[in-house]
């Protein structure tokens, strides 16, 4: 498996290449993640607790996937966690 760690801010890229040089499964691109559609099968998203995806990165993604993605996400977190998804949590979705 390989992970892409990817921004557009040039000081974190630069950390993480720091943390993470001697990894070779680890890849580190200085771009946008959109460009990366074609080359990955997941991507995580740093949604608040509630799954409102408006915002910021996350709103991003709801508009590049579809509407569809907040609404999985809020289904996710309301069947699995209560309503709210705590700090330390996870959860997968398939988007069509």
């Amino acid at each position: 498996m390989k992970i892409y760690l990817v921004d557009m801010n040039n000081k974190l890229v630069a950390e993480w290449l720091k943390l993470f040089h001697s990894k070779s499964n680890v890849i580190i691109k200085d771009e946008s993640i959109f460009n990366l559609k074609d080359t990955c099968d997941t991507f995580i998203s740093p949604a608040n607790s509630k799954g409102i995806m408006r915002g910021g990165l996350d709103g991003l993604y709801t508009r590049w996937f579809g509407e569809s993605l907040e609404q999985e996400a809020q289904r996710l977190i309301n069947d699995n966690f209560g309503g709210n998804m705590l700090v330390g949590k996870a959860g997968l979705i398939t988007i069509p």
